[in-house]
């Protein structure tokens, strides 16, 4: 995104207010209005740090939390690894490792 070319577009959905009314929608596709020009932009330069970590046997989901708003479509699976230790340079530890 670029701060000249960035709007918000919104359907009726998105949100309600207390007493239950629908946001008025923006965007032309979606309504009357046009979409809304962002007032300010901030380029984004830090990275993403994961903060924590969940995992559940049951429903076999490994939920990952992060310090921002990351872009799923980057995930790697490929890139992650389950072990039984904390640090698996330990050389008098046994340990497994899975990979995702």
């Amino acid at each position: 995104l670029h701060h000249k070319r960035c709007w918000l577009s919104l359907t009726e959905q998105a949100i309600l207010d207390n007493a239950g009314n629908k946001v008025t929608p923006l965007g032309l596709q979606f309504g009357s209005l046009p979409a809304l020009a962002v007032g300010t932009y901030f380029d984004d330069y830090v990275s993403p740090v994961l903060e924590s970590v969940d995992l559940n046997m049951s429903s076999l989901e490994l939920i990952l939390i992060f310090s921002e708003v990351v872009n799923t479509s980057t995930l790697d699976v490929s890139s992650f690894a389950l072990q039984s230790v904390k640090d698996i340079s330990a050389p008098q530890l046994l340990h497994h490792t899975l990979t995702l």
